[in-house]
């Protein structure tokens, strides 16, 4: 899995190789092939769509699909354009545009009895996000258990699989009874029990209330996540689906998706919906010989929050996923995944550009104990790159490489906008000019004589 693969880009005739940086001295790009998962820790505005993110896209394979978390829109303005012209089919799933691409995860319920319970508990766990700092996780789970009850249902009964259709049940009293009976009725031995559970719960009448109070709090809960979702652009956004995740191994596929900075928290359980029955979808079989991988490049990953299914995609090798992870710090991963974080100890490369402030001085760290101590004549042991220095404006432009197997790599930095082939390739507008969330002629870098 974790195959030495870094290579000089002019030594390596891998089409599926992705671009880190640039060698100080040759300039030339080095590059990685490996199968196992990569990730970029910087700040924000330092560099990591111009000169990771962009160049990758403008470099995969037309005939390569990839998945983009893109919440600026600025990957689909700069990158779109091109893998269109070069034969990559492009679906821009935008939730706050009209005219863009439709996808409804809740088509991907399965209802075969043998998997619909699971897949029901998969979505629930998906959609009813837990704070970070939750310390007790029993409302969350509570709702959860309500949610796959719904999910369920709704599939077995054959009802229409919209968020609408989940609101109804949670606001009404006695539809939420009429869904819980006929999961009662169903062959399903766990949807059953947990059915038995739910009603005993919904027809408690202590003399306090507090039987009553209880299933009333976790269907607030319930309703309060999800009607986030109660629009009509995301109606609109889930009204069919436009692709089908198992077809991305067999033609090349682009999926942005697709949202303005800011909005990601309140559209979270879609995001996460979205990516996970592409991964679900994904690890399900192993690719065949002729299928092409998936390339996935999640920016402001940490803000997805926990997914199991995201680390059961890192953890697995051997089916044909790529996955770049970008975020602005180590913390915002810690937050959601403890302090030594499971999924930074899953990635054969780690991209660090510019630490700056305390938690600069963490990554700051990193990087300077990567390079190692040397001994000057008296035996004293010093670093061979000072904290000092790696925070420093001598490095503002430089890119540090840990990746397992090798030694720490300095390269620097090449942005797109500095390339004159791929300022070519970014000139080339998006397929849709009205799915864009800022004119086109707004964005910086591209001017009518370039």
């Amino acid at each position: 899995m974790f195959k030495r693969s870094l290579l000089r880009q002019s030594h390596n005739d891998d089409p599926h190789k992705l671009i880190l940086g640039f060698a100080p001295e040759e300039q030339e790009p080095l590059t990685y092939s490996g199968d196992a998962p990569l990730v970029t820790i910087a700040p924000t505005r330092t560099g990591k769509s111009q000169c990771q993110v962009i160049p990758n896209l403008l470099e995969w394979p037309a005939t390569s699909s990839a998945i983009v978390l893109d919440v600026k829109d600025e990957l689909y303005h700069y990158t779109a354009g091109y893998r269109s012209a070069e034969g990559s089919d492009i679906q821009k799933f935008d939730m706050f545009m009209e005219g863009g691409a439709c996808f409804n995860p809740f088509d991907f319920l399965r209802p075969d009895e043998n998997k619909v319970w699971d897949d029901a508990g998969y979505f629930a766990e998906l959609m009813m996000v837990a704070p970070p700092d939750l310390k007790d996780p029993f409302w969350t789970d509570y709702a959860r258990i309500l949610l796959q009850a719904i999910l369920a249902e709704m599939v077995l009964s054959g009802e229409a699989r919209t968020v609408q259709h989940i609101l109804t049940v949670l606001a009404d009293h006695e539809r939420l009874k009429e869904v819980v009976t006929n999961l009662q009725q169903s062959n399903i031995d766990a949807a059953r029990i947990t059915a038995k559970f739910l009603m005993t719960a919904i027809e408690a009448q202590g003399n306090d209330g507090k039987g009553s109070m209880l299933m009333h709090s976790v269907i607030q809960q319930a309703f309060a996540t999800l009607n986030r979702l109660n629009t009509p652009l995301i109606t609109r956004a889930m009204e069919r689906t436009d692709w089908q995740p198992k077809d991305l191994r067999k033609q090349g596929t682009t999926v942005y998706i697709t949202l303005p900075a800011g909005n990601v928290a309140q559209y979270l359980p879609l995001l996460r919906l979205v990516l996970g029955v592409h991964i679900r979808e994904f690890l399900e079989e192993k690719p065949e010989d002729d299928d092409c991988p998936v390339l996935f490049l999640l920016d402001e990953f940490p803000q997805l929050g926990e997914m199991t299914a995201i680390e059961k995609a890192l953890e697995l090798g051997g089916y044909g996923l790529k996955i770049w992870m970008f975020c602005q710090s180590i913390d915002q991963l810690t937050t959601h995944y403890g302090k030594h974080t499971r999924i930074t100890s899953q990635c054969a490369v780690h991209s660090y550009m510019n630490p700056s402030g305390e938690e600069g001085d963490n990554l700051a760290k990193i990087v300077s104990n990567a390079f190692g101590m040397n001994r000057d004549i008296h035996g004293k042991s010093e670093p061979k790159l000072e904290i000092t220095e790696v925070t420093g404006p001598n490095h503002r432009d430089s890119i540090f490489i840990l990746a397992r197997g090798y030694n720490t790599t300095r390269l620097v930095k090449k942005p797109a906008y500095m390339d004159a082939d791929m300022v070519k390739k970014m000139a080339i507008p998006p397929p849709d000019r009205q799915t864009l969330h800022v004119p086109w002629e707004d964005i910086p870098y591209i001017s009518d004589g370039e």
